[in-house]
């Protein structure tokens, strides 16, 4: 018994499925969450201790 060919749908609902699963492999593994890459400690960095202690004296 010869395999039934699929549907041109089926192909194109794999395809999707496929390129939908990559991209967001992609995502997550190049493009981490903007929180994570600008942290408010990163955003404002203190000022160098030494900068204090010339002022302080």
């Amino acid at each position: 018994m010869a395999k039934r060919p699929l549907s041109l749908r089926k192909h194109l609902i794999w395809i999707l499925l496929i390129k939908l699963i990559v991209i967001v492999a992609l995502r997550v593994t190049y493009f981490p969450r903007l929180q994570d890459q600008h942290l408010p400690q990163d955003l404002f960095p203190s000022p160098p201790s030494s900068a204090l202690v010339k002022e302080s004296s």
